[in-house]
């Protein structure tokens, strides 16, 4: 019975302490108390697999080796086992320390644990020791380290055997190879069956040093199989026939790196077998000689022959050359021309022959081949190689006939013996023959045909000129002849000269000039007139009266000719072939009594006249520039007859003053006077290209004129306009007290008058100033006069004067003052603009100034900077009205040059004027356009107008305006770097308006400097356009345009602007206009620049009109 530890209740029944009832929450406790054995891990049975135990020691073959040991516990469970290798102490030059520690899987207590070591720890040949425990990781409990285990890792090599060379065999116990290229082989095997690599190894055989010494080359063969042969042939260019060497072998396992050995040296012998002997031939070629469009051309009549022999085994060797005719020209000949050879040329080399002088012919087309014999041997004959034979040839050049005149193009000789001359020159510097041939002109049928003579000079040296006479009676007077000439130089020959035509024209008494001057008489490029009375007995003569040759002929001609009579004409240039132009009249001359015959060139109108005793009996126009012969004068140059009151002008002549020369009557003798009277203005102007100067001023009155109506009773817009030379303002101005307009003056925030004055003084006033152009020195001023061309004229006038008083007119201020002023203003140089000094300011009451008009005039001198003629000076002119006021309400100044708009102007907006000496310009023909020293007005905007009705120049003003107006039609096309075509905007266009269309449009002009300054900066705009005007010309000519001698390439902008072709980046314009329009465009522009000066870096505008 089990009792519980009180019984002292009441309760009629017992409870235990400890129950099944839960209600008391005393469960129930069962403690069992048990003993056995505790945890206690060890490892037993350490073993390395694999392995062997070789003289006592432990090896393992295996760089992976097995580590293992028995674990167990008393206490049952699974256990693992730890392991730890390190390097062996007594191996010290191995390293030291920990290699690998690692850990096995759970086994059960009684079971191996294992571990393999990884891959690339231990190294073959390394002395290693290990240890391991056991370890109950669900005890918590491991054993001792075991004692460590000593092992040699010692893993199997590779081997390599069997080696062999192939191609090889033994001779007298030597092997020999005879290829350059053999194949080494050898059989490689692996312990563990891996792949392998193979790798081999050449040098020189040390027995025989004079060969070399040392490597030669080593190479491999990879994943060789285990057992099987690996084999590598010698690269070329590796082994010499000759050479003893020696070679070796050895197998590597590419996983362990583990080789075997090297094999031992195998010797070899490399002996090939002698070549059989072949000749042969190659690199043939010919010198000298030129590629021609893929033709071979030999440039000699006895060329070199050259190819490269070879033979196989060496030695010399003959080279022989064959040349025959090309049989596709049967006309030059067939079969062979020559052959030849060469001996003793070593093989490799070239050999070479010359073909000797006679051999070829020039113009011949050959072929030639070669081949090589050596002893018996012969190569085969190389392929035919054809070639032109085409020598440089002799030249003749400058062919000349002493003595000789150029008569209306036809060259003129009066000797029955004239001398005929020619350069000529041989490409080699060689002694020549100049060979000349005449024969009658076929074109006169008359007189004969064929050759008339033939002769030659010998030993002429090259480059010289060679002359012979033709012999006497070889000739005759009146013959039309041509000759020619040649070169040549030992075989070769130039191809003979173009036919030259002469005629025959012995010169009699009565033929010779008159008279001759003792030097050039007139300019024969300008306007001139040429005069003379003339008595002839035959109508039929060719006649020249007065002439002034050039080298060739003259540049114009007034007489008679049978074929067009009476004849004025003027040529192009000073050569046989020039063009002529002028007056053939047609009109005979008189016969047997005097006449008088003028002829008069005007250069301004480019026009010739012919005057019959002082009737116009023909005018023709002169399309080109006329050239200048600077020898004497002859008169009655060629004729039979009489000459006399002969006349010369440097000018052309009025139909009036031709006929004024009627007066003159013919005396029985010969007379000749020469006019040297300066050029009047309104002679040169008549002749100029060149328009006249005009300075486009106004007076007072044109300029008062502009001034616009206007019903304001106080004041109103002006006008003001600046030119170059002229300057006009006017405009209302007034004194005046005004009220205010309360209501207007709240709004605004602000005072605000009411439109009329209370009190006023109101008058019309105009100013008006001129500048002026100096003449060529700068001595006077274009268009004559006593100023000096840095002189400034003011003209003032002050009318109308009104007074009002409460808006009516009023005198209640007669009695007060006016005063005007014109003064220089305190601005920039004003220092040395001087005025007038009788000039004066003008002061008088407003009756005085209301009575009638006040006109005023000042003059102001610009004087250059001490010391600096070439200074640019600016004077500024301020005139202004003062009102004296003597109750103080309207006085006070008001400025007469100012802004135009409608209201007073107490300042002065002062024009400047800008002066300077600078002489700019030039003479050309009749076309005097220099100045020297000039004011101008500064901003006034200078525009280069010019007309297209202006047949002078309609080709460039037509160009101009195309260029500003429709830039994209104008050649050449704007493009981008990637070819697309951009739009072009060429500047320079001033509008037809009285301002520019657009102010920024400008041109500004490059250097004005004379001399190389002016010339680099117009060179290099016009070497920008030399492409697209070479582009242009092609188009033109082949679209049949003739370019050459009548058009030019123009440019816009113009080359002397900083806006021209080379810094437009495009926006500029070319076009093909006739060649005099250009050249005259070209003065135009040049007397622009002078007349207005235009200097460096000046701005102006360009203005083409109807």
């Amino acid at each position: 019975m089990l009792q519980s530890p009180t019984e002292a209740n009441t309760n009629n029944y017992r409870v235990f302490t400890s129950a099944d009832d839960t209600d008391f929450g005393v469960p129930p406790t069962l403690t069992v108390t048990t003993s056995g054995p505790a945890s206690a891990p060890a490892i037993t049975g350490l073993a390395i697999s694999p392995a062997q135990q070789v003289a006592g020691v432990t090896v393992t073959s295996s760089l992976t080796p097995q580590l293992a040991g028995t674990v167990s516990d008393p206490a049952g469970g699974n256990l693992t086992g730890q392991f730890e290798v390190e390097h062996d102490p007594a191996a010290t030059g191995q390293g030291s320390g920990q290699i690998w520690t690692g850990s096995s899987g759970a086994v059960a207590s009684g079971g191996l644990a294992a571990v393999t070591v990884p891959a690339a720890k231990f190294q073959d040949g390394w002395q290693v020791r290990w240890r391991a425990r056991a370890v109950n990781a669900g005890a918590g409990t491991n054993s001792a380290w075991s004692a460590w285990q000593l092992a040699t890792v010692d893993v199997p090599n590779p081997t390599v055997g069997s080696l062999q060379v192939t191609p090889s065999l033994v001779v007298g116990g030597t092997t020999v190879t005879t290829s350059l290229t053999p194949d080494l082989r050898a059989t490689v095997t692996d312990p563990a069956g891996q792949a392998l690599r193979a790798e081999f190894e050449v040098e020189h055989d040390p027995a025989v040093p004079g060969q070399g010494s040392g490597q030669i080359w080593a190479g491999g063969v990879n994943n060789v199989a285990s057992g099987t042969v690996a084999t590598l042939a010698v690269p070329v260019g590796e082994l010499t026939d000759g050479w003893k060497v020696r070679w070796r072998a050895r197998a590597v396992n590419q996983a362990t790196t583990i080789s075997s050995p090297w094999s031992g040296w195998q010797n070899v012998t490399v002996d090939l077998p002698d070549p059989e002997p072949e000749p042969s031939v190659t690199g043939l070629r010919v010198d000298p000689s030129q590629q021609v469009a893929g033709i071979t051309v030999a440039t000699s009549l006895t060329p070199a022959l050259v190819a490269r022999v070879s033979n196989t085994v060496g030695g010399t060797l003959r080279a022989e050359f064959e040349v025959e005719h090309d049989p596709a020209v049967p006309g030059q000949g067939s079969g062979q021309i020559w052959a030849g050879g060469v001996d003793n040329v070593a093989s490799g080399a070239e050999g070479s022959v010359s073909v000797p002088a006679g051999e070829l012919g020039d113009g011949w087309k050959i072929r030639w081949r070669v081949r090589a014999v050596a002893g018996e041997l012969a190569s085969a004959w190389a392929d035919w190689q054809h070639v032109t034979v085409e020598p440089p040839k002799p030249t003749v050049q400058e062919l000349s006939l002493t003595p000789s005149r150029v008569v209306e193009g036809t060259t003129v000789s009066g000797a029955l013996t004239p001398s005929l001359a020619a350069r000529v020159s041989d490409p080699g510097g060689q002694a020549l023959r100049a060979e000349f041939e005449i024969e009658h002109d076929p074109a006169a049928t008359g007189q004969g045909s064929g050759q008339i003579w033939a002769g030659g000079v010998d030993n002429v040296a090259s480059g010289t000129v060679a002359t012979l006479a033709v012999p006497a009676g070889e000739l005759s007077d009146g013959w039309k002849i041509r000759w020619r000439a040649r070169a040549v130089s030992g075989q070769l020959s130039s191809a003979w000269a173009g036919w030259q035509q002469v005629t025959i024209d012995i010169v009699h008494p009565g033929e010779e000039p008159l008279a001759v001057t003792d030097e050039a008489v007139i300019r024969t490029d300008d306007s001139f007139t040429v005069a003379a009375w003339l008595r002839w007995n035959d109508k039929e003569g060719d006649y020249r009266v007065i002439e002034q040759r050039g080298t060739n002929r003259a540049p114009f001609l007034l007489g008679n000719t049978p074929q067009h009579g009476l004849v004025f004409t003027l040529a192009d240039g000073d050569s046989a072939g020039a063009t002529a132009a002028g007056v053939l009249s047609g009109v005979e001359p008189p016969v047997g009594e005097w006449f008088h015959l003028a002829g008069v060139y005007d250069a301004g109108a480019d026009t010739a006249t012919l005057y019959l005793d002082g009737e116009a009996i023909g005018t023709a126009p002169i399309g080109f520039d006329p050239w200048h012969a600077e020898s004497a004068m002859t008169l009655g140059t060629r004729m039979l007859g009489d000459l006399d009151e002969t006349r010369v002008f440097q000018r052309a002549l009025s139909a009036e003053a031709v006929t004024g020369l009627l007066a003159e009557e013919p005396a029985a003798r010969t007379a000749f006077a020469i006019d040297k009277t300066p050029e009047k203005p309104a002679a040169a102007a008549a002749a100029s290209v060149v328009p006249g100067f005009d300075y486009e001023r106004h007076n007072l009155e044109t300029c008062n004129d502009k001034l616009r109506p206007s019903g304001l009773v106080y004041t109103a817009e002006g006008f003001r306009e600046l030119k170059p030379y002229s300057g006009c303002w006017t405009k209302w101005l007034g004194w005046g007290e005004w009220d205010v307009d309360r209501k207007k003056s709240v709004a605004a925030g602000r005072p605000i008058p009411v439109p009329d004055p209370d009190d006023a003084v109101v008058a019309e006033t105009t100013v008006v100033m001129h500048t002026y152009l100096g003449n060529a020195d700068g001595s006077g001023v274009v268009g004559g006069g006593s100023h000096n061309p840095r002189d400034i004229s003011v003209w003032t006038e002050v009318k109308d004067v009104r007074a009002f008083d409460d808006g009516q007119p009023t005198t209640n201020f007669d009695n007060d003052y006016m005063r005007l002023e014109v003064t220089a203003a305190k601005g920039e140089d004003s220092g040395n603009c001087v005025r007038r000094a009788s000039d004066t300011d003008r002061r008088a009451r407003v009756s005085t100034w209301r009575a009638g008009t006040a006109y005023d005039d000042y003059v102001f001198t610009s004087q250059p900077k001490a010391g600096d003629d070439a200074s640019i000076d600016i004077c500024e002119i301020s005139p202004k009205l003062y009102y004296e006021d003597r109750w103080g309400p309207l006085d006070g100044e008001i400025a007469l040059w100012n802004k135009p708009e409608n209201r007073i102007y107490r300042y002065s907006q002062v024009p400047r004027v800008r002066c300077d000496n600078s002489k700019m310009g030039n003479k050309v023909g009749s076309d005097d356009y220099r100045h020297k020293k000039a004011c101008v007005f500064g901003s006034a905007n200078r525009i280069f107008t010019m007309s297209l009705s202006d047949t002078v120049i309609t080709g460039a003003a037509f160009h101009n305006f195309m260029a500003m107006n429709f830039p994209n039609a104008t050649r050449p096309e704007r493009r981008d770097e990637d070819g697309n075509v951009l739009d072009k905007d060429i500047p320079g266009d001033y509008g037809t308006g009285t301002e520019p269309e657009d102010k920024d449009n400008f041109l500004r002009r490059g250097t004005a400097s004379p001399g190389s300054a002016a010339k680099e900066w117009s060179d290099a705009n016009r070497a920008k356009i030399v492409t697209p005007c070479r582009h242009e010309r092609t188009r033109l000519e082949n679209e049949g345009v003739t370019v050459a001698g009548t058009l030019e390439c123009d440019e816009f902008p113009y080359a002397s602007s900083k806006m021209g072709a080379k810094d437009a980046n495009g926006n500029f314009s070319i076009m093909y206009i006739p060649k005099l329009q250009n050249n005259r465009h070209g003065r135009y522009l040049s007397a622009f620049y002078s007349r207005y000066r235009v200097g460096t870096d000046n701005k102006f505008w360009v203005r083409v009109v109807d």
